[in-house]
């Protein structure tokens, strides 16, 4: 082969790609019209048989561009390949962001009007796209449900490495735990029934309907009914503290009220029952 020397590669290539398309429809031109001399027992073996030679014709010229323009090809790969990474380096944070869009609409985490918590944030959804979700922040706490005031911009990034809570809406009940710390009493088990006795007296009103409510949702997921009526534990903290843990059924979204309601009950009673104890010492001691 006569090397030529005042052309470059490209030079070269688009002499050879020219001269491998003449080439290549001289040879089409031949087959084909040789093919026209064949004889087929039907018009779709023909039909069949000339889309089969069209096909693997094409096949062969894709193979030849690319054995003649191959080193370019390669080059040209290279420089896509560090341009695609770069890019999905520079844009990382936007494409999380549109993946967990893609999440959190494939999967219906929450919808507009839900109110949700994830990484200590916590709010009603306002808005949400394939990028952003924004909430109309509810607080201080998780006990709290007024509204703060701020809106919330999440990026749905998030969506993907942490968990979220959908809290329920409307008439919901939910077992819970409500903490009253206090000194060490002289005794444990009368402070033990008086919070039960008014941890009964709180929920009397709604205790039927959040038994049903929550056997429902049991019986409807297919796991055993918890035990539902009130009733208290306690943990001792230290020498000269212990922390009484009040576990009962509640209105979700009055758990606020419902724990006031119950403080409200148990000191009221809790200070009658220190002075009744400190009156029938002194009687004893007289």
């Amino acid at each position: 082969m006569v090397k030529l020397s005042f052309l470059n590669l490209n030079n070269q290539n688009i002499i050879m790609t020219i001269v491998f398309f003449v080439g290549f429809l001289a040879l089409r031109s031949v087959i084909i019209s040789a093919m026209k001399k064949w004889s087929f027992n039907t018009a779709e073996d023909r039909r069949r048989s000339t889309a089969n030679l069209r096909n693997g014709l094409f096949f062969i010229f894709i193979i030849g561009l690319i054995f003649i323009w191959g080193s370019e090809l390669k080059a040209f790969a290279i420089s896509l390949v560090a341009v695609a990474a770069a890019l999905v380096v520079a844009t990382k944070e936007i494409i999380l962001c549109l993946m967990g869009g893609i999440l959190k609409a494939s999967t219906k985490l929450f919808a507009i009007g839900d109110r949700i918590q994830i990484k200590g944030l916590r709010g009603e959804v306002i808005d949400h796209n394939f990028f952003v979700t924004v909430l109309f922040e509810i607080g201080p706490g998780e006990k709290s449900n007024q509204f703060t005031g701020r809106t919330l911009k999440i990026p749905n990034s998030i969506f993907l490495t942490e968990s979220v809570i959908v809290e329920p809406s409307g008439n919901h009940y939910c077992l819970t735990v409500f903490r009253v710390p206090l000194l060490m009493p002289k005794n444990i088990k009368s402070v033990e029934k008086l919070l039960v006795k008014n941890a009964l007296a709180t929920c009397k009103h709604y205790q039927e309907k959040a038994k049903s409510y929550i056997e429902d949702i049991c019986k409807k997921e297919g796991v055993d009914t918890p035990f539902l009526e009130p009733r208290v534990l306690y943990e001792i903290k230290d020498k000269d503290t212990i922390e009484f843990h009040v576990r009962m059924a509640v209105p979700f979204s009055e758990k606020t009220k419902t724990e006031k309601h119950l403080l409200d009950l148990f000191f009221d009673d809790y200070e009658k029952m220190k002075v009744d104890s400190l009156i029938s010492s002194e009687a004893i001691l007289g």
